[in-house]
């Protein structure tokens, strides 16, 4: 779509680094639209997009409209395009760029973020690009040079989709597979599409665990619900990088890479030659699934039973959809969606720490009450 390939930097000579920080685990920028002040998630795998309520305050006028799909499936009929005069990230002008205008309302997850908007790829191909995860910064130039790329870097080729989301190869026990999302606003591990699961068992029996549910949210709302598959997969390639005996999540809808991988990583991305560069921080390790068996599934009026795993005890106990009022002495059913929020902006629920929980959820008009082990299912 033309609106999504406009835009420029009229600057020249420019080198600025900006902060950023984690909200679930994923990149939140502040910068500046059309004078207007907010924060932004810093996407690779999403066009530009901006709130309805941040729209308002911009007055925007609508170039055109179409329908969007988002990463958990929902497609989102006749959404509004639109220029943005100028986006500043820093001292950095980015001058009539593309944007979409979304009601972030539509997710409780991404209402949690409290975010005015992501900024996407369709805008970061106009700079190169360096993502220091070890100093949380963000810097964009004009010339790569100034990001200083040594031979500790691996380059990896990419193509690039319409909104300029790029596009990699991964080869896992020596196929190659192609197209993946390089997606920095995903918070997971690696997620594939069936297909490639499908293809990989033609060739041996691979380890597995099956789940059935969502606890994921898009733009949209919340993914739908979707059988899903984690498997080990004895070689994973990326460029000069090899992962042995890792676990790929597997379901309809998936096809990133997210930031649980990312994060081992200092990113330089370079939209003219179609090359990102990662230097490795630490070792990047998915190799085990120890679990209580349950996902959440965030609500505005509470928290519920989002998605299942097989061969857990929370498979014998409790059913998708099932309210949780009480996980050990924390009370959900009275927490507010503040508190909630909380949990999800720093990625983490007091009870993950713990090998045994008890558990009262609401089913049937009825409260039942469970006591789960994590287990070593993977």
């Amino acid at each position: 779509m033309k609106v999504l390939k406009s835009g420029n930097v009229p600057q020249q000579d420019y080198f600025e680094t900006i902060p950023f920080q984690f909200r679930a685990g994923i990149p939140i920028v502040e910068a500046k639209i059309n004078g207007v002040n907010g924060f932004f998630l810093f996407d690779t795998g999403a066009p530009n997009v901006i709130s309805k309520e941040f729209s308002e305050l911009l007055n925007l006028e609508v170039v055109t409209t179409g329908n969007v799909s988002d990463s958990g499936g929902n497609v989102i009929a006749k959404q509004s395009f639109v220029n943005l005069d100028k986006v500043e990230i820093g001292n950095v002008d980015f001058i009539d760029t593309g944007a979409i205008i979304q009601d972030f309302n539509a997710s409780d997850v991404m209402r949690c973020l409290d975010i005015d908007g992501i900024i996407g790829a369709n805008l970061m191909r106009k700079s190169y690009v360096k993502i220091n995860n070890q100093n949380q910064t963000i810097s964009i130039t004009d010339r790569i040079d100034n990001f200083k790329i040594t031979d500790t870097y691996v380059s990896i080729d990419f193509n690039q989709n319409v909104s300029g989301t790029p596009l990699i190869n991964l080869e896992l026990n020596d196929t190659k597979f192609s197209n993946i999302e390089f997606d920095t606003g995903s918070n997971g591990h690696i997620s594939l599409p069936n297909h490639i699961l499908n293809s990989l068992e033609t060739q041996k029996p691979l380890n597995k665990l099956s789940a059935f549910g969502s606890s994921t949210h898009g733009v949209g709302g919340k993914s739908k619900n979707d059988t899903i598959q984690y498997a080990v997969i004895n070689n994973i390639d990326l460029g000069k990088f090899s992962f042995n005996n890792q676990i790929i999540k597997f379901s309809q809808h998936g096809n990133t890479i997210g930031y649980e991988f990312f994060k081992n990583f200092d990113m330089v991305l370079d939209w003219v030659n179609n090359k990102i560069y990662l230097l490795e921080n630490k070792t990047y390790n998915y190799s085990s699934i120890t679990h209580f068996g349950f996902s959440v599934d965030v609500r505005q009026n509470g928290i519920y039973v989002g998605s299942i795993l097989e061969n857990s005890e929370a498979e014998n106990q409790l059913i998708i959809g099932d309210q949780i009022l009480k996980i050990n002495d924390n009370n959900f059913e009275t927490i507010s969606y503040d508190e909630v929020c909380n949990n999800i902006i720093n990625n983490k629920w007091e009870y993950n720490d713990n090998n045994q929980l008890t558990i009262s959820i609401h089913r049937d008009g009825k409260t039942h009450t469970f006591n789960l082990e994590k287990m070593k299912l993977l």
